[in-house]
């Protein structure tokens, strides 16, 4: 997606060498990799005017009002050199340059011509089927004054339009969405009249149409084009007053950009020549001219299935007519104009342009008066057009890592045959720098290695990947490198860690049932067979998907849709059927947008047996085994050093946890069971061989107000904690004597105003 390429469409630096040239160089059969083909006189061609061509599936179909009686149709194959003989449309009277004929393809490969019949103001329709069958005549129109300049096209939703112009008015159009059968009242597409010129009408992507011709303004001769807006024309002035011009042409490429084209009415200066223009986003039209010097009707401007541009018109070398093609790949430079093999008294070009499997073709349809009268020629011009397009993961925006780090590239609308290939990311590849190790065997598709870089980064911008492609058997090389962008998502951004349950239910406001144990714990142990997990999404470019949890990465047992903010819960032990205590794996595989994928090899303990205190005396401490330290201003505040206690447990690695540890005015008799004790859970550091400390332990931890009496004894009652926080039955009290309970203060600064 977001193909570029590194030249401009529209800049006049591209044409830099082409302004210099003249209106018509000499003519000749080959130049810049165009060629002409061949030329040929439509058989049954006499006395038409204003002949049509269109081109199509491999077909190309040509349209004229002959022998002042008929409107003629003519098909062939794209790349065949003559047409066979013509079928009849139906009466196309009166005198010919009033009678013109138009032909367009349908969305669905249907053909549809339109003719005027001009002694009964009558324009007609007639549809040929994708299958080759005609269908009826159609009246678009009857009794307007003096239709002339007929012009048909049908949207890519079916919709058809007829634009002619009438002497002295507007261009005047219908439009029918039934297949010709009903059609909108007749409609002026402006409030300018138009000129003695032909008009352009095309229809473009998603349902977009566009209208051209030429009108006064200013004294001036100048270009209107309009876009379709579902009601009506939005008709805008694309040419300035420095000068006159006439007979445009319009074309939508493959991304529905809209193109004119048009002539200098003057023969030589700055305002003589070809000029060709794309409406921008703010509707300007900045032009570029292609050559100058004299002119003669239309300039042609198509898109063929690959954005090509093509352009053709007639030229006056030594005031001879002759026809001129130049062409503009996709993404380089224009090449040509070259000229037709003979010059002739032609007028009335009409082109259009399409891709065969030879390679870009145009087809030019023109008046050619002679010794044998009036008749329509027929030239075939051809276009070298070596490349392609680079397209990533087949278009799409956005790619994650892949098993072998490579990304899938395509070149859906290759040009030539290339064997060779060298690609870079974000620049354009040179012989000093690029990341394919030089020129490497081409392939269609081909996989490209993605650096390490890409995959890490964390912008979430796109990266481009530019290509050239080479066919070492005949020279051919792109002149510039082609690119696509994509999205290149390599890492799953994400947190993920484990709580014990317990803990996290006390904090949620849900403590559990009292079980014996403390209501809490190490994050990875756990006494019941569950654990809580937790999944945050940490800025990842794409989001997160789904979080899967198993014993291993390949057997899952589990799988959760994660929310924006990720996932929080508790989770049964994977496997879990009453084994035995100990460590248990814990695996989640997170997946993002991207389709990558992160594995976090957890492990949780399952601990539901109770630590041991081997104390000789339930309750009472041994010498030195916890000492109790006021702190030395404020002796509401205690620190108690453990020392060697004999706790024992087969699961956690350093035996305690953490102390369970409640406040008492005076002696309890059953600790254990006693309603009045408010337990509190505090996690010991750094325990060594049963010894800790523990700082600052509050004496109003769990006591009521009328509780704390200055002067008194206060009992510590201590239970030992493992990590899934199961307490030791046993316990040790600390005696703190004749404590003030002085309380810490806060001092704050004094600020004045």
């Amino acid at each position: 997606m977001l193909r570029t390429s590194i030249v401009a469409l529209c800049t006049l630096a591209m044409l830099a060498a082409m302004l210099a040239a003249p209106a018509t160089p000499g003519a000749e059969a080959q130049t810049g990799g165009l060629r002409l083909i061949a030329e040929t006189i439509l058989p049954n061609s006499n006395q038409v005017k204003y002949p049509h061509v269109v081109a199509g599936n491999n077909l190309v179909h040509a349209t004229g009002n002959a022998n002042r009686s008929t409107a003629f149709y003519w098909s062939k194959g794209a790349s065949e050199a003559s047409f066979g003989n013509p079928f009849d449309l139906g009466p196309a009277e009166g005198k010919e340059d009033y009678s013109p004929t138009s032909v367009a393809l349908g969305p669905d490969g249907s053909i549809w011509a339109a003719w005027i019949n001009q002694p009964t103001r009558t324009i007609f329709l007639r549809q040929r089927t994708p299958q080759g069958q005609w269908g009826p005549t159609r009246i678009v129109d009857r009794g307007t004054p003096f239709p002339v300049s007929v012009e048909v096209t049908v949207s890519t939703t079916n919709q058809i339009f007829v634009a002619w112009r009438d002497p002295g008015l507007p261009v005047r159009y219908r439009t029918s969405s039934n297949g010709g059968v009903s059609w909108t009242s007749r409609t002026n597409a402006s409030d300018l009249v138009a000129y003695g010129s032909p008009l352009g009408l095309v229809a473009g992507p998603e349902g977009r149409v566009a209208l051209t011709f030429t009108a006064g303004f200013g004294e001036k001769l100048q270009i209107f084009a309009g876009l379709w807006d579902g009601s009506g024309f939005n008709i805008s002035r694309i040419t300035t007053l420095a000068g006159d011009w006439a007979d445009s042409s319009i074309s939508f490429d493959q991304q529905g950009r809209v193109f004119a084209a048009w002539r200098g009415v003057a023969t030589s200066g700055g305002n003589s020549g070809v000029f060709y223009a794309e409406r921008q986003p703010d509707g300007s039209w900045p032009r570029s001219r292609i050559v100058g010097g004299s002119v003669v009707g239309t300039v042609n401007i198509n898109f063929d299935q690959q954005n090509n541009l093509h352009l053709s018109w007639i030229g006056q070398p030594s005031g001879s007519n002759q026809i001129f093609y130049a062409f503009k790949p996709a993404t380089s430079d224009f090449r040509g104009p070259i000229a037709s093999a003979a010059g002739g008294t032609l007028f009335n070009a009409r082109a259009s342009a399409n891709v065969a499997a030879s390679g870009p073709l145009n087809h030019i349809v023109t008046e050619e008066f002679s010794g044998s009268g009036l008749r329509t020629r027929y030239s075939l011009f051809s276009a070298d057009s070596f490349g392609g397009q680079p397209v990533i993961e087949n278009d799409s925006t956005l790619v994650g890592r892949s098993a072998d780090s490579t990304v899938l590239v395509s070149f859906p609308s290759l040009q030539g045959s290339p064997d060779q290939i060298r690609w870079r990311w974000n620049a354009a590849p040179t012989d000093a720098v690029n990341d394919s190790g030089g020129w490497q065997a081409f392939s269609n598709p081909l996989r490209v290695v993605v650096p390490e870089a890409l995959y890490g980064d964390t912008s979430c911008l796109p990266a481009t990947l530019f290509t050239q492609l080479r066919d070492t058997r005949t020279g051919a090389i792109e002149a510039q490198a082609r690119s696509d962008s994509i999205q290149i998502d390599g890492v799953v951004e994400v947190n993920v860690y484990l709580e014990n349950p317990l803990a996290r239910a006390v904090r949620d406001g849900t403590p559990p049932a009292p079980d014996g144990g403390a209501p809490g714990g190490a994050a990875n142990y756990t006494r019941y067979p569950f654990t809580y997990l937790n999944v945050i999404p940490d800025t990842d470019c794409n989001g997160l998907t789904t979080a899967s949890v198993g014993q291993t990465a390949t057997t899952i047992e589990t799988t959760y849709q994660l929310s924006e903010s990720g996932f929080a819960g508790r989770i049964t032990l994977p496997g879990f059927s009453g084994d035995a205590a100990g460590a248990r794996p814990f695996v989640t595989v997170v997946r993002d947008r991207a389709g990558n994928s992160r594995t976090f090899d957890l492990n949780v303990i399952y601990d539901p047996q109770k630590p041991v205190l081997n104390q000789q005396t339930a309750g009472l401490a041994t010498p030195g085994q916890v000492t109790v330290t006021p702190h030395p201003r404020y002796d509401l505040l205690q620190d108690l050093q453990f020392e060697n206690i004999p706790l024992d447990d087969d699961i956690y690695p350093d035996e305690i946890w953490g102390v369970w540890m409640a406040n008492a005015p005076e002696r309890v008799a059953d600790p254990l069971n006693d309603p009045n004790l408010r337990w509190t859970i505090v996690e010991a550091f750094n325990v060594r061989s049963g010894s800790f400390r523990v700082s600052n332990w509050s004496l109003a931890t769990g006591l009521d107000s009328q509780d704390l009496v200055p002067g008194e004894d206060y009992y510590i009652y201590i239970r030992f904690l493992d990590g899934a926080g199961n307490a030791s039955d046993g316990y040790v009290v600390a005696e703190v004597p004749v404590s003030n309970l002085t309380r810490p203060l806060l001092y704050a600064p004094l600020i004045g105003r």
